[in-house]
């Protein structure tokens, strides 16, 4: 048996035919001794009497996922923070600290970064530019920041450059999307003994005209199928970081295109970031931190509440051209094509 606790090593302990058992656990004095970033300056988590949890993301398992959002580097690894799924292309999930805290208003913990309160979007933060994440998640955070850390607090801390050589990073990555649980549509003779059984027709004269001529032709069709592709996400990024003796400078640029599971669901992000720091004197230093980002939301995606409307005899397109869309693939006015207004980019 394996027995963990926050602040504590681990230790495994042999049951056999035991009934109680008596375990100590030692503390873990590289965590405790652990530099932390509060609203005031850094501490050690010894010396720190509120609720903090850390996230190192430099150099560490975690940074060679790839992740859309800053957020999903958090899943899973703190205690006390929950975050939700996203279900499209460039979407930013929920966050809560502790539960909720609103039955109206926003739950979402307020974040900062390098110092200075963040108003823009979480996903205007390039994942690959965050050195560590610390997570304040009880009141002492008020002291700070006032009711503004009502939802508790997320502080973002960026890369820095070391000292010695120059060193100049490159990063290339690429994934697929897929379904989790696709719904599976009814086939086309499906749908005729299901409409003609639950309506209690004899035959399928209850077909459209247009429906009829694919029922006689044997031309089907499976919306979702014409609605959805494989999803594609691609990330390019470099860095320049370093630092002399009285100088630290770090630049960073990223390219992100997401091309989603649903067709004309496409999101894409070009981030810049520089950071320069200079020592003057002892007492004064001099920096400048400039980020810029440009995030492109203009797709238009597939109606997927259409597709399980529409029927597996109903025409995509109009007449016997493949690049003009029947705008009611049934004849009628019932549902629209779900690819109508839809705008969206080929894979590649």
């Amino acid at each position: 048996m394996k027995v963990s606790y926050i602040g504590y090593e681990d230790r495994e302990v042999a049951v056999n035919n035991q009934k109680n058992l008596e375990i100590r656990l030692a503390e873990n004095v590289e965590l405790i001794d652990e530099v932390v970033v509060i609203g005031y300056g850094t501490t050690t988590k010894k010396d720190f009497t509120g609720s903090v949890s850390s996230l190192k993301l430099e150099n560490s398992p975690i940074a060679l996922s790839l992740n859309m959002n800053a957020l999903e580097s958090l899943k899973g690894s703190v205690s006390g923070l929950d975050i939700g799924a996203t279900n499209s292309a460039g979407g930013q999930p929920s966050m809560q600290v502790r539960g909720q805290n609103s039955i109206s208003g926003s739950n979402d913990p307020l974040i900062v970064v390098d110092g200075v309160i963040f108003m823009g979007s979480i996903n205007d933060i390039n994942p690959n530019d965050i050195a560590s994440f610390d997570i304040l998640k009880d009141a002492t955070s008020a002291a700070a920041y006032g009711s503004r850390s009502a939802n508790r607090v997320i502080i973002i801390s960026t890369k820095k450059g070391r000292t010695g050589k120059p060193v100049i990073n490159m990063n290339v990555t690429g994934s697929m999307q897929n379904w989790h649980r696709r719904p599976e549509l009814l086939k086309g003779e499906q749908w005729l003994n299901m409409v003609r059984d639950k309506n209690r027709y004899e035959d399928y004269s209850f077909l459209f005209a247009q429906q009829k001529l694919n029922y006689e032709a044997g031309q089907e069709i499976d919306w979702l199928d014409e609605s959805t592709r494989t999803g594609w996400i691609q990330d390019y990024q470099v860095s320049v970081s370093g630092a002399g003796e009285k100088m630290n400078y770090y630049l960073s640029t990223s390219y992100t295109d997401n091309q989603g599971i649903v067709k004309g669901d496409d999101f894409s992000r070009m981030t810049v970031l520089g950071k320069v720091n200079t020592d003057i004197t002892d007492w004064l230093q001099i920096g400048v931190d400039a980020a810029y980002t440009h995030s492109d939301y203009s797709g238009v995606g597939a109606n997927l509440t259409n597709t399980q409307i529409l029927t597996p005899y109903d025409m995509m397109y109009r007449g016997a051209s493949s690049s003009l869309l029947e705008k009611y693939p049934n004849g009628q006015s019932e549902a629209m094509n779900p690819l109508w207004g839809c705008r969206f980019r080929q894979p590649g």
